[in-house]
């Protein structure tokens, strides 16, 4: 299994050809399959880096994404237009986008948790003033969850996942949403007391929780920028 961060806002030191950009992207090889976790914005900065990665999009089995900002979906056509025959597009529902991709795309509108193959879940967060849904992957006796912006809240959705799932996160990365927030520190002992192995935050997360975690919980954090790749 592998995760790519394709479109972040943090930039790579060692890698001064991949662009960064105000937006998320992540691409996910798991138990076979390729899947593209939201598209960030810019089509220029996706399209460098998707080459640059050499990262096959006609290969694609699902691309999932976590809401409908446009810091999130601005490359959506481009996926569309280069894949040419119609990949599984998951968007959560009330759909503003739905019926303008159903050109590129084969469209499902997520209204609950779903099984998407085996063991890789959509989990759905459709009462939050923002519908938004999270990607969990399914290890032995552990989780991956990937977010994009959590605006259903960091700490709900993970309380929601590992109640769900009964197995504790290896790995929790993306948006958490975290740069206008003032207790970071209540908002980081809370996810720590869930016994999550590394956190990864990028994109909307903010300088002060990277910081914190480094500086307090070394050992949990993961530094996270365009071009990181993750493996188990």
């Amino acid at each position: 299994m592998k995760l790519t961060i394709v479109v972040d806002n943090y930039s790579n030191p060692e890698k001064p050809e991949l662009l960064s950009d105000w937006g998320l992207s992540i691409y996910i090889n798991a138990y076979g399959k390729n899947i593209l976790f939201d598209t960030g914005r810019s089509i220029e900065v996706f399209r460098n880096n998707v080459e640059r990665l050499n990262i096959d999009l006609t290969k694609l089995d699902y691309i999932i994404i976590s809401h409908e900002h446009g810091d999130h979906t601005g490359s959506l056509r481009y996926v569309g237009e280069v894949c040419k025959e119609k990949k599984i597009l998951y968007l959560p529902s009330p759909s503003k986008l739905a019926d303008k991709l159903k050109k590129y795309f084969e469209v499902y509108e997520v209204k609950d948790d779903l099984v998407i193959h085996s063991k890789i879940h959509i989990t759905y967060f459709g009462t939050s003033f923002i519908p938004e849904q999270s990607l969990v992957i399914e290890l032995n006796d552990s989780l991956i969850m990937i977010v994009g912006c959590s605006h259903p809240g960091i700490v709900n959705m993970v309380n929601y996942v590992v109640n769900k799932f009964r197995k504790r996160i290896k790995l929790l990365i993306g948006g958490f949403h975290l740069f206008p927030v003032g207790d970071i520190e209540e908002i980081v002992r809370k996810l720590i007391e869930f016994n999550i192995e590394k956190i990864c935050p990028i994109h909307c997360s903010g300088d002060t929780i990277r910081n914190y975690l480094q500086l307090k919980y070394p050992n949990n954090y993961l530094n996270g920028y365009v071009g990181v790749e993750i493996e188990f």
